[in-house]
């Protein structure tokens, strides 16, 4: 049973996005490959009584905290980047090249 479309606006990027929404018996029975879409990216919801009740969604991953120190000591060796036909950008010498 397919339900509401919404619009998600981040930025300049609009996405729709399909709701399937599933009553418990039908989600008891199709748990697994339930689990796999929402872990895929859909957004899976369970309705009791013709009510949404639950949205399924993937765990996110914890994100490592960045080593501030390690990060100078990696960057203290390297080389700086010298434009030396423009002004001295690195973004401005992508656009010339029609890199970005």
């Amino acid at each position: 049973m397919k339900a509401v479309i919404r619009l998600y606006l981040t930025n300049k990027l609009v996405r729709s996005s399909k709701v399937d929404s599933y009553n418990i018996a039908d989600a008891k029975a199709r748990l697994s490959e339930l689990v796999e879409r929402a872990v895929a990216g859909e957004d899976i919801q369970i309705s009791k009584r013709g009510a949404a009740k639950v949205r399924l969604v993937p765990v996110e991953k914890p994100k490592k905290p960045i080593d501030v120190e390690e990060l100078r000591r990696l960057t203290a060796g390297q080389k700086k980047w010298v434009d030396k036909e423009g002004d001295g950008s690195f973004v401005a010498w992508l656009r010339r090249t029609d890199q970005l």
